[in-house]
């Protein structure tokens, strides 16, 4: 199917243009007037808006990742002009936009190769988040095969954005899907996290016995938030 943008204006709430983006996909603001869009060459399609919200230009930069061997996931996180992503075979890319251009400012692995033998990967759906002062990285992890990527995350690691080296590693209170920092001086980490209420073992003994579909009954949707600097569970918000 054909992708395209629809841009509107908010302040007179009028459809102003639609804009294709022939074999691109997901939208992410940059700069002033633009738009970048994550493509199937394994780069990106900046399209640049007049004041009007209409095409100005479009480009497309270089490759800039493997998008067969090593795509880039889409839940990407934005400091300043420069979005940062993670791959599905656990690499950390950041890409900044210029005038000139999209460019790759930052490429290192999340995993050793020892971490990798022991299958552990990303997980979940927004699986990224930064601190922006303290320039602290926190991703979802765990250890499943590589099918798994979208799996709930049982840890969070700790990476420094500036050098790519690993801080910390914490284990969650609950499995999670998601993760967001908040960006003041005490920030707290927040889960998207699931509660059965029963012990990893029983959680195991169910899911043998009985099933996926009697796990997920006995489930309940959380939100964890936890002190982003030392790792300890603050409170759990139930459903």
């Amino acid at each position: 199917p054909a992708t395209s943008i629809s841009v509107v204006d908010l302040q007179s709430r009028q459809f102003v243009t639609e804009i294709d983006i022939p074999g691109c996909f997901n939208i992410y603001p940059v700069g002033n007037r633009a738009i970048n869009a994550i493509c199937g060459h394994g780069g990106f399609m900046t399209i640049v808006l007049d004041d009007s919200g209409r095409q100005k230009s479009i480009t497309r930069s270089e490759t800039l990742f493997d998008a067969m061997a090593d795509p880039v996931t889409v839940s990407g996180v934005r400091v300043a002009d420069t979005w940062y992503y993670v791959s599905k075979g656990g690499n950390f890319y950041g890409f900044e936009y210029a005038a000139t251009g999209t460019s790759k400012v930052a490429q290192w692995p999340l995993f050793s190769d020892e971490e990798l033998e022991d299958n552990w990967r990303i997980s979940g759906f927004q699986h990224l988040a930064i601190h922006r002062d303290t320039g602290r990285v926190f991703v979802l992890v765990h250890q499943g095969d590589p099918e798994t990527f979208e799996d709930p995350g049982t840890h969070v690691w700790v990476y420094d954005l500036a050098t790519g080296e690993k801080l910390v590693e914490r284990e969650l209170e609950h499995m999670a899907l998601s993760i967001e920092v908040s960006q003041d001086d005490q920030a707290q980490m927040y889960a998207v996290a699931v509660d059965f209420h029963i012990s990893a073992i029983a959680q195991i003994y169910v899911y043998l016995t009985q099933g996926e579909k009697t796990l997920e009954a006995i489930a309940d949707f959380v939100l964890d938030v936890y002190d982003a600097e030392d790792g300890s569970l603050q409170r759990t918000i139930s459903e």
